[in-house]
């Protein structure tokens, strides 16, 4: 059975992955205080979004691969379970992986989403080409491009 390094091996410490100095020192104050708004991660493939996100919500985060969960009735269902009430009131960390999937009809309806929910859900969305995501949406956003940086010394 041929095993798959890449998953197997994924970094689980941003020392771990190459990235730019400030960028690294951004995603560690995010890491290590939990105080981080909606993320938008840009990059091209194998840069490091994912893994970004996972290391930053841990196992708390429920994901939705959105180069298959990408229609209406997909985001309808993905905006009803955002509504609910978390245990304890804590907010709920969702990451949308390949966001620039969702058609752009699809996309108003998560753009309505963040708005109301965001006092109950923290989005961190992963995409390839910014270009494809509603402005409404970037701007809800913090920014972070991706990019091969160095490894940390």
């Amino acid at each position: 059975m041929a095993i798959d390094w890449v998953y197997q091996y994924r970094p689980t410490s941003f020392d771990e992955m190459a990235l730019y100095p400030l960028l690294r020192k951004r995603l560690e104050f995010y890491a290590t205080t939990g105080d981080f708004s909606h993320l938008l991660l840009v990059g091209d493939t194998g840069v490091g979004k994912t893994t970004t996100a996972r290391i930053l919500c841990g196992d708390e985060a429920i994901e939705f691969n959105c180069a298959q969960e990408n229609t209406r009735k997909d985001m309808l269902r993905i905006a009803k379970q955002t509504r609910s009430t978390t245990l304890w009131g804590r907010q709920r960390l969702l990451i949308l992986d390949e966001f620039h999937k969702i058609p752009a009809d699809a996309q108003t309806i998560f753009n309505k989403t963040m708005e109301d929910d965001a006092g109950r859900n923290t989005f961190i969305l992963c995409v390839n080409d910014i270009d494809a995501v509603a402005p409404p949406i970037v701007s809800r956003c913090m920014t972070l491009r991706f990019d091969v940086g160095i490894i940390n010394p």
